[in-house]
């Protein structure tokens, strides 16, 4: 009984945890499995469990990874786009669709295999950035965002709260973001510009010294072409300030488009994007 008022006690309802976090503690598995019988845990996947609550939301498993398992893992690209509120190109229907994550580490299986209201999308942070998610930090996202204003997050990242508690949830800022939302472009396909320019079309408004920043610490070449060739192609404001003799562009063209496909080259980011792009192109204040 001393162990199952310590299981209410630090798994907090909706939350999950994995065997490895419940080992650390002292449950062992075959606790975990008389509890489950016993209808005090529920179990969502393989070695993965929670106390008995409403359907599982894919903010109760970030939230679980980034402030009970210490993960460092943040929301980023065009899912935290959407919750800075550009979120008019969310497809409707009953789940909220793809949840971009980004972590130097692979996440775990179970991420995948949990039932949630939408699905997840795992990106290495590393391939972008030299820093990490801030896994440390995030483990005091129980506490009610109010009382974490004077601990500070790294300038990349943001807390939003969430749920009735207001638990931290650690998403990266819109300039991280947008420069993430283009790291799967590869450039084949029209569509594949589709969601990144959507979300650039409504974010007017960055912070072009963080931007400045981030350009010249993003580690992919090719990503940063299509950020510079996106906010002259949606006519952004910050583009306006940046120093770009400190943002290493790479010395070669880069041809996104297939060999015999029309294409357009635009000569400031050495850059070959397909010719569509340009048909019936709205002006530049249209709103999708």
């Amino acid at each position: 009984m001393h162990k199952l008022k310590e299981l209410q006690r630090i798994l907090p309802e909706g939350l999950v945890a994995d065997t490895q976090w419940f080992a650390q503690r002292g449950f062992s598995s075959d606790m975990l499995a008389r509890y489950v019988q016993q209808g005090w845990l529920d179990k969502m996947a393989r070695g993965v469990y929670r106390r008995p609550a409403p359907p599982l939301l894919w903010q109760q498993v970030v939230i679980s990874l980034q402030a009970l398992m210490d993960w460092p893992v943040a929301v980023g690209g065009t899912t935290a786009l959407r919750l800075h509120g550009h979120e008019h190109y969310v497809t409707m229907g009953s789940t909220e669709g793809d949840v971009c994550l980004f972590s130097p580490e692979p996440l775990p299986r179970w991420v995948f295999q949990v039932e949630t209201n939408a699905s997840f999308h795992e990106f290495r942070s590393g391939t972008l950035w030299p820093d990490k998610p801030p896994a440390g930090q995030a483990a005091w996202g129980l506490r009610p965002v109010a009382y974490l204003a004077d601990w500070e997050l790294p300038h990349a990242f943001v807390r939003m709260s969430w749920g009735t508690w207001s638990w931290s949830l650690v998403v990266s800022t819109e300039e991280r973001a947008l420069i993430e939302a283009f790291l799967p472009v590869r450039g084949k396909h029209v569509s594949d510009f589709d969601m990144p320019l959507r979300c650039a079309e409504t974010v007017r408004h960055l912070n072009w010294r963080r931007m400045q920043h981030l350009l010249e610490t993003c580690r992919s070449k090719r990503v940063k072409r299509l950020v510079l060739w996106m906010a002259e192609y949606c006519d952004l404001d910050f583009s306006r300030h940046l120093a770009l003799d400190r943002v290493d562009l790479g010395s070669s063209i880069l041809r996104l488009v297939p060999a015999g496909e029309s294409s357009r080259f635009s000569a400031e980011q050495r850059l070959y994007v397909p010719d569509a792009l340009y048909y019936d192109r709205p002006p530049p204040d249209y709103a999708f």
